[in-house]
């Protein structure tokens, strides 16, 4: 039963869901197609500043955590807050046990119920993994875990459009996750967080 107060109620919630369309139109009009990462102009080096602006997101004294831990949810990695890491690093450039190759990103850190985490991310943009790449990192990270049986280990494989390697042996322990969606989901809830 529609009373004339319940009426003039409808008709405000209206009105104000008609400003909040017409601001929402006129914000789509003011959007820009702009890229800072296309402004570097180089494709040489968009791995290097992806990786480095990535890093520089888990590093952060204040958010850092919080960002590492919306990142882990994409890999399904599941801890119960942020607040349950500890003893966080990351790392840029890490070279592999046996001086062969350099993973672009590596993040070890501890959780407070104990467990321990190695992920490595190889991020590729315009270019392909080299031939036994993925598997030089992969043996990596099992002779690391071989020192500490604790150590969960997990390989990233990032790429624009989450395509899979195609020059590792096998892709069934490498976690593929793409700029397009992944990332873009991933900085949206950075966004957030801030």
């Amino acid at each position: 039963r529609f009373t004339l107060a319940k009426v003039d109620d409808l008709n405000k919630l209206l009105n104000e869901l008609k400003v909040i369309y017409r601001k929402h139109e006129m914000l789509k009009g003011l959007t820009t197609d702009f890229n800072i990462f296309k402004s570097t102009g180089n494709k040489i080096y968009a791995e290097i500043v992806h990786s480095e602006l990535i890093a520089s997101l888990f590093k952060d004294k204040i958010y850092g955590d919080r960002f590492l831990f919306e990142f882990l949810k994409l890999i399904e990695i599941d801890l119960p807050s942020h607040e349950s890491i500890t003893k966080k690093e990351v790392k840029r450039e890490e070279p592999t046990l046996d001086s062969t190759g350099n993973m672009d990103l590596l993040i070890d850190f501890a959780t407070s119920n104990k467990e321990k985490f190695l992920i490595a991310i190889e991020n590729k943009i315009y270019a392909i993994d080299h031939e036994g790449q993925i598997d030089k990192y992969r043996k990596d990270l099992k002779n690391r875990k071989k020192q500490d049986d604790r150590l969960i280990t997990k390989l990233v494989y990032l790429t624009l459009d989450g395509s899979a390697p195609i020059n590792s042996s096998t892709t069934e322990d490498i976690i593929c996750i793409s700029y397009e969606n992944d990332i873009i989901q991933w900085l949206n809830e950075c966004i957030k967080i801030v």
